[in-house]
């Protein structure tokens, strides 16, 4: 028996779609896909790519037959038949909303401590917070028991004062 020495034979690699066929060593074809096996992982994660892992995806989800959010139109065609596209997202109502907690924010310092928590949960933070969990957050702020029934009418004038603060018509 000899002991043939093998000659490393290296595996190929070439890029899906490329007609001219280039061989690439393994380095440079992980190097060049990654992206791409990037974009497909986050796109399945979040539900939207069910190719399976045969499938050799260079991430062009418009004519692929893997995709789960279902077929695209084109804002032309529904705006050539006469559809009005709806955007859901507005510029400038998040301005405005971001500008009003600034001013919220500014307020606060100069409110006493139940109105703050009021403001905090009831407004900044839009947390469905009944009043017994807003009476009992305050409890434990100012270490002396408070009711519901004092946040109930606490409330509308803390709304008061923080409208006068802010300069605006209550």
């Amino acid at each position: 028996m000899s002991n043939k020495a093998y000659s490393s034979t290296q595996k190929s690699y070439y890029l899906p779609g490329d007609p001219s066929r280039t061989p690439l060593t393994h380095e440079e074809f992980c190097d060049i896909m990654r992206p791409f096996w990037k974009q497909r992982k986050q796109l399945q994660r979040a539900g939207e790519c069910n190719a399976p892992a045969r499938h050799v995806c260079m991430c062009d989800c418009a004519d692929c037959p893997y995709r789960r959010c279902g077929n695209t139109i084109p804002m032309e065609t529904l705006e050539s038949i006469g559809e009005e596209v709806a955007d859901s997202y507005c510029m400038e109502d998040d301005v405005a909303n971001r500008i009003f907690e600034q001013q919220i924010y500014r307020c606060l310092p100069q409110m006493d401590t139940i109105d703050r928590i009021i403001i905090r949960c009831m407004v900044l933070h839009e947390r469905d917070v009944t009043e017994r969990q807003l009476a009992a957050l305050i409890s434990k702020a100012i270490g002396q028991k408070y009711s519901h029934q004092a946040v109930h009418k606490r409330i509308p004038a803390a709304a008061k004062r923080l409208a006068d603060l802010m300069n605006y018509p209550y």
